[in-house]
């Protein structure tokens, strides 16, 4: 037994005299080592000068790398069973020989592994290593080289490829998450009592908390007492130099140098597609602490500029801003951002181990230069705020109001465009809002808004708000023209959003040709074109408001097209979402209508237009219509859909059909 393992039962088979010993076999089975050798030793201490002094061959399997650094006085910075075949001979001074190893479960510098595997030769004067390689769920690292002994140099070449950062901080190397490869080219110098590294490391793609940096090369240096890293991105802007001890804790200093640095919307991840901002950073940064104790970061700096690009519009600060981070308070001096009509300040502070915190943002902001957090949004107006965002890590306040003047808000799927938006946004303690004085006009009518809701951080949880309107216009559906009185209201109960009420037109017009003559020309052989489900852009907020509408019109709806120039009473249901509105129900024609069907006008008596089909404009028709021709008075039935459908000619006094379409055509009577 050894250091509270059971090595096992050994057996050993040898011959000895006054000058040697002869080994046939020494063996260990039974345990969690096992062990075979076969060798001899000389006793001779005089003749042993002249020769080797013993000869050892054999293999181990499961010896705990633990047990070197007592036995060799060297820290061995690796875990894990070691498996070997050696062949050793020489003296005890200088043994020689060849020894090929590999280990189970390997932790090698804290990292695990999945392979650790070598050939070494021990030669005079030091070791040869002939190829050493620890792999990893494809990535790789090689050595080669020559390790002197007592002095003499070393010499050891490094490659590696494929290096997931996420292995250092599993290690708990790094407390922030770190994705990206390093591919690493090195080498060991110096000698085994003063050892130094230096590589040469390369990442194609790095992001840090969901930052991306892009391609970073960094070099490292590293003697017995710690290392020091640079890091320089390709893209310029950004420089990282430190050093790092090895003791316990991993001590550290870290320099951050920001140029102009450039940091896009889209890189920070989480961003709306199509977002058009980003970030230049100027300025420098300090860090003391240790990798293994957070507690002892103790952080400051100088943002010298920060610009914020919105689009085409620029905010830049006006003044450096400072900040420091020493325990237990993280604070930040006022920094005032100015331009393209924004006129803002933010200052703040943190307490990192209560989790207090408090920040505060004041100002003026231009809506034209929020556009491009809403892709496709033309905007204009002025907007004005107030914000405190207060708490600790139990409980999260945010105090304060947002106001709009002259709002204007186009396009980004939008139905209508909205100007002279005015009103405020209060927010009530602990996490409730409330609108006051919201009004707009929307398609040149007159809407306002009333009512109050729930929010948990950034992100509204709960709404009940009143919208009504007077005259909106509406160009929605396609082809449809409309005015309308409004009495909607919006709720939101968690994620969903519904938008319900009473929509009243005032008149309408659906301008759109129904295009009957070419599908009566198709006899029936053409099939229905497939209809492809339009993607309609626009933030996605919009397409999660679903929508329980009742449209009414007792008249003043128009169908004005190649088909009908009619007026009708409707009675049409919308569903779907606002981004994508689906419309079913029934037009009913008024007297006074007509239709146009094969070049001949027909006075409508009776008919109904109904939306059976709320993916495309293909309504059902059931219409009765005459016309006076002669002294001939005709009758026109159709009925189906347009791209299906059927006909019907009468006439009083009674005509064949073939009678009546020559009649139709020719306008004379079959008697002349």
């Amino acid at each position: 037994e050894l250091r509270g393992t059971r090595l096992g039962d050994l057996q050993a088979d040898f011959t000895a005299s006054s000058s040697r010993v002869e080994v046939a076999e020494v063996s260990l089975t039974g345990g969690d080592v096992s062990l075979d050798v076969s060798g001899w030793l000389r006793l001779q201490p005089g003749a042993a000068a002249s020769g080797d002094s013993f000869a050892v061959q054999g293999s181990v399997a499961g010896m705990d790398l633990s047990w070197l650094e007592p036995w060799t006085g060297i820290p061995v910075p690796a875990e894990g069973r070691m498996t070997a075949e050696f062949d050793l001979s020489g003296r005890m001074e200088e043994v020689l020989g060849r020894v090929e190893w590999s280990l189970e479960r390997p932790v090698i510098a804290s990292i695990p592994l999945e392979s650790a595997a070598g050939k070494f030769s021990l030669v005079p004067g030091g070791l040869l290593l002939e190829e050493m390689g620890l792999s990893r769920e494809g990535g790789r690292v090689e050595a080669s080289g020559r390790i002197g002994f007592a002095g003499a140099p070393i010499l050891v070449h490094l490659n590696g490829d494929g290096i997931e950062m996420e292995w250092l901080r599993e290690a708990g190397l790094l407390e922030v998450e770190t994705v990206g490869q390093v591919r690493l080219r090195g080498g060991i110098s110096g000698t085994l009592e003063r050892p130094t590294a230096e590589i040469d490391l390369e990442t194609p793609r790095l992001k840090v908390r969901e930052i991306d940096l892009g391609a970073i090369s960094a070099r490292f240096r590293a003697d017995r007492r710690g290392g020091e890293l640079r890091i320089r991105p390709e893209e310029k802007g950004i420089t990282l130099a430190g050093k790092m001890e090895w003791d316990r804790d991993l001590p550290f200093e870290a320099d951050l140098d920001l140029e102009d640095f450039e940091v896009a919307a889209s890189s920070l991840g989480g961003t709306p597609p199509g977002m058009d901002a980003g970030a230049v950073l100027s300025g420098s940064l300090r860090a003391r602490g240790a990798f293994r104790d957070v507690s002892r970061l103790e952080v400051t700096g100088t943002l010298q500029k920060i610009a914020l690009r919105l689009g085409r519009e620029w905010i830049i600060s006006q003044t450096p801003s400072e900040f420091r981070w020493r325990r237990p308070r993280l604070e930040m001096t006022p920094f005032h951002l100015l331009g393209g009509g924004t006129d803002v300040v933010l200052s703040g502070h943190l307490e990192p181990e209560t989790g207090a915190y408090r920040f505060t943002a004041d100002g003026e902001v231009a809506l034209a230069t929020l556009a491009p957090l809403w892709p496709g949004v033309n905007a204009g107006g002025a907007g004005a705020f107030h914000f405190s965002l207060v708490g600790s890590e139990e409980e999260t306040r945010v105090e304060g109001w947002a106001g709009v003047s002259g709002g204007r808000l186009q396009g980004g799927g939008l139905p209508l465009p909205i100007s002279s938006l005015e009103g405020r946004l209060v927010l009530d303690s602990p996490a409730g809002f409330h609108l006051e004085g919201v009004s707009l006009v929307a398609g040149g009518g007159r809407v306002t808004l009333e009512g109050k809701g729930t929010f948990e951080g950034v992100r509204v949880t709960g709404m009940d708000i009143a919208v009504r309107g007077s005259d909106v216009l509406a160009i929605a559906p396609e082809g449809f023209r409309g005015r309308y009185d409004l009495d909607l209201r919006l709720t939101q109960d968690g994620p969903e959003r519904l938008l319900g009420g009473r929509i009243d037109l005032i008149r309408g017009v659906f301008d759109e040709d129904f295009r009957l003559e070419r599908s009566l020309l198709s006899l029936g052989r053409e099939e229905p074109a497939s209809v492809e489900e339009e993607t309609v852009e626009g933030p996605g907020f919009l397409q999660t408001v679903n929508l329980d509408l009742d449209l009414e019109a007792s008249r003043g709806l128009w169908i004005i097209n190649d088909f009908a120039t009619l007026e009708g009473a409707a009675d049409f249901h919308v569903g779907g979402t606002l981004l994508s509105p689906r419309i079913t129900g029934r037009l009913s024609a008024l007297e006074g209508g007509t239709i146009r069907f094969r070049q001949v006008r027909y006075r409508v008596n009776r008919g109904n237009i109904d939306l059976i089909d709320p993916g495309r404009c293909n309504p059902y028709l059931d219409l009765l219509a005459e016309t006076s021709v002669s002294d001939y008075q005709v009758n026109l039935r159709i009925e189906g859909s347009l791209d299906s459908f059927t006909y019907e000619l009468t006439s009083s006094p009674p005509l064949t059909q073939g009678e009546i379409v020559a009649l139709l055509v020719s306008g004379r009577s079959p008697d002349t």
